[in-house]
């Protein structure tokens, strides 16, 4: 039993479980391919009722030189909400180079075909380089990000405590970074400073339920710091 929201006493048990995989290899001609699969599943009872609900991932991505792609599918199945399902597929190109007297520029770009391939999402980035000196590096870059809300964001089972929301529109974000590294040695030295600008921000809120709630613009801003030394087969990190 636990305080409900409302105040009163609500008697239930919940059992849960996480799992996940990863399968990485390399196909002929420098292609590679990963597998991801993660999987949630609960259930819950009550004095009235057993509720049971699931939701996988399956997530597929290939590269060869500078080219990338991805599958995924979302599957959700639960007593209250019934089978739901997404698809998504990207397709991009990353990790190019163009070098100039002055500066290495780094474009990427990547389509996302979504809403079960109906609904195109272009992503572009661009990121500047420049080699101080054999030992400093300094860099800055632009993004755009996109992300789905999740089925669990979606479409989580409502019990005294919680409900998704169906209504949920996806995160749109602009980050802007900027940094440096040092390296001497087997000692690097690396850090960065970061603002994210989102637009639909997804935050889980207190009403009278835990229910998520898209906020109209989210600002993200901090400083990042990494050392990392290597000794032998030993890093520090």
């Amino acid at each position: 039993g636990a305080p409900s929201p409302l105040g009163g006493i609500y008697h239930g048990q919940r059992s849960e479980i996480l799992e996940g995989a990863k399968i990485s290899f390399a196909l002929p001609h420098g292609i590679g391919v990963s597998l991801n699969q993660s999987a949630f599943y609960q259930v819950y009872t009550s004095p009235s009722q057993i509720d049971t609900h699931f939701v996988t991932n399956i997530l597929v991505n290939f590269g060869w030189k500078f080219f990338q792609g991805g599958y995924s599918l979302d599957f959700a199945n639960s007593t209250k909400i019934g089978s739901k399902s997404r698809q998504k597929f990207t397709i991009g190109a990353k990790n190019l180079a163009i070098y100039t007297p002055l500066l290495t520029v780094h474009p990427s770009f990547i389509f996302i075909l979504t809403k079960n391939f109906t609904q195109l999402i272009p992503l572009f980035s661009m990121a500047l380089s420049k080699n101080i000196n054999r030992t400093f590096f300094v860099f800055a870059s632009c993004s755009r990000t996109y992300r789905e809300p999740t089925f669990n964001e979606l479409y989580w089972p409502e019990d005294p405590f919680a409900r998704g929301n169906t209504q949920l529109y996806p995160e749109k974000g602009t980050n802007l970074d900027l940094g440096f590294r040092i390296a001497t040695g087997n000692t690097f030295l690396t850090g960065t400073t970061f603002y994210k600008h989102i637009s639909n921000a997804i935050v889980w809120i207190q009403e009278d339920k835990y229910t998520p709630v898209n906020y109209s613009v989210a600002h993200h801003y901090g400083v990042n710091f990494s050392l990392f030394h290597l000794h032998g087969p030993i890093s520090t990190d």
